[in-house]
């Protein structure tokens, strides 16, 4: 998945577990990135399949527990 490949990844994923706000904006703010860059992380958490999309005006779900991403990230 091309987004996982990114250096942020797991700082990205993190925040979205620990905020339960799957939002390409608030990576934005979070991380300080470029539109174009949080799309890409948020595309390839959906790939994943460790978030839902957001529909119609409601925020995406996070599927991905924090015990499941120590596990494959480690404790950044």
């Amino acid at each position: 998945v091309r987004g996982e490949e990114d250096e942020l990844f797991p700082s990205a994923l993190k925040i979205v577990i620990e905020s339960g706000r799957p939002s390409k904006t608030y990576l934005q703010r979070c991380l300080r990135l470029g539109f174009s860059r949080a799309a890409n992380l948020i595309d390839a958490m959906e790939q994943l399949h460790y978030i839902t999309p957001a529909e119609n005006g409601k925020k995406g779900e996070v599927f991905i527990t924090m015990d499941e991403f120590i596990e494959k990230y480690g404790d950044i």
